[in-house]
């Protein structure tokens, strides 16, 4: 892999493996609030929480980033260490920050080749499984109901239960959450051991979540449009 002049040895990881870390700073939690009738609930709406929710997705993008260098990136030529900008970079952060010889690698990489946006993001979307990959595959294949795409069209009896996740966003890129892999793989009976560690590629696995999404969206379709036609019949 070609970044900024410098080529990297690289390989593709398991989402798992990249979620699968230690975070020192624990989620934050919503204050208490208490209703009129005693009630106590969970205020997540609150302005301070919101904000806090915002700061640890950001934190937490980042020791992601920083777990995806490490099991990602196999080697990387030490010339590449001698770059005049690097050098003067690496001496004021092993006077400030005490850095060890050791650490210069994963430094390098982490705050002078992978410094922006653009290029984290090519990293990632080369090693790992993102919502990207899967929105290529999921919106090459066309449905439509009553000639609108069934993507824009609306469910009129869908039901929101209330349960979303927290999404690691890095750049512009969502990570695909495990959860979603390992579910797509018991439902195309692949055995999980299988689809971590077997032959399939990114675009083997992107391929089969789209088309697992794409199935069960017609399906709610379906139960919608003949729930709507049960409703017409029984006002007759």
């Amino acid at each position: 892999m070609l970044i900024n002049g410098c080529e990297i040895d690289v390989r593709s990881i398991s989402n798992i493996d990249i979620f699968n870390i230690q975070l020192d700073i624990p989620e934050p939690k919503p204050p208490l609030f208490t209703l009129d009738d005693g009630r106590v609930i969970e205020n997540y709406h609150h302005p301070l929480y919101n904000h806090s929710i915002m700061l640890y997705a950001s934190y937490k993008a980042t020791e992601i980033f920083k777990n995806i260098i490490k099991r990602s990136v196999l080697d990387i030529d030490s010339k590449y260490l001698l770059n005049n900008e690097w050098r003067i970079m690496w001496e004021n952060m092993c006077l400030i920050d005490h850095m060890k010889p050791e650490q210069e690698k994963f430094a390098f990489l982490l705050y002078h080749l992978f410094a922006n946006d653009s290029d984290r993001e090519k990293l990632i979307d080369t090693v790992v499984l993102t919502e990207l990959r899967v929105s290529k595959f999921f919106n090459s294949i066309s449905y439509v109901r009553q000639g609108l795409d069934i993507r824009d069209a609306n469910i009129k009896n869908a039901v929101n239960t209330g349960i979303e996740q927290l999404p690691v966003i890095i750049g512009s890129l969502q990570i695909v959450n495990p959860l979603d892999e390992y579910k797509v793989a018991s439902e195309s009976g692949i055995p999980w051991n299988e689809w971590l560690h077997g032959s399939m590629s990114l675009d083997d696995k992107a391929s089969a979540i789209a088309l697992n999404r794409l199935d069960k969206l017609v399906h709610l379709h379906q139960e919608d449009a003949a729930q709507i036609e049960a409703e017409r019949k029984s006002k007759k």
